[in-house]
Order: structure tokens, then C-alpha cells, then sequence
């Protein structure tokens, strides 16, 4: 498939934040959110120093993970 370059995220939250958002909307809690995020982003190999950066400092390749 096909994977833009070009990530259309809110320019000042974390991607850590990016990610625990959409399971704190289904109901997680924010701690619970923040924990399950964490273990996504472990699992898609992003450096833990990116986590509390805005997902739109990342170059194309850290975006796409």
C-alpha cells in the first residue's frame, strides 16, 4: 500500500500524546492510555527520545512508523 510522507498532526502535541488520544476517547484513562501508547510506540521501534517531541519533527521515516 501506499504511505504519504507527509503526517497532518497538531503541531505541539507529543507523539506519545498522538497516540494515547484516541484510547483515552474509547474510555482509557489517561494513565492507562499513555501506558498502552508507550508499548505501541515500543513495538514500532521509535526512539523513546521522540516520544515527548510533536510528531512533526520527525523526518518521513520516523513519521510513517
Amino acid at each position: 500500500g501506499y504511505v504519504s510522507q507527509f503526517l497532518r498532526a497538531i503541531p505541539r502535541v507529543s507523539a506519545l500524546d498522538v497516540v494515547a488520544d484516541p484510547l483515552q476517547q474509547r474510555g482509557a484513562s489517561h494513565e492507562e492510555a499513555r501506558a498502552r501508547a508507550a508499548t505501541l510506540l515500543e513495538r514500532l521501534n521509535l526512539p523513546r527520545r521522540l516520544w515527548d517531541l510533536p510528531p512533526a519533527t520527525f523526518s518521513g521515516g520516523e513519521q510513517q512508523r
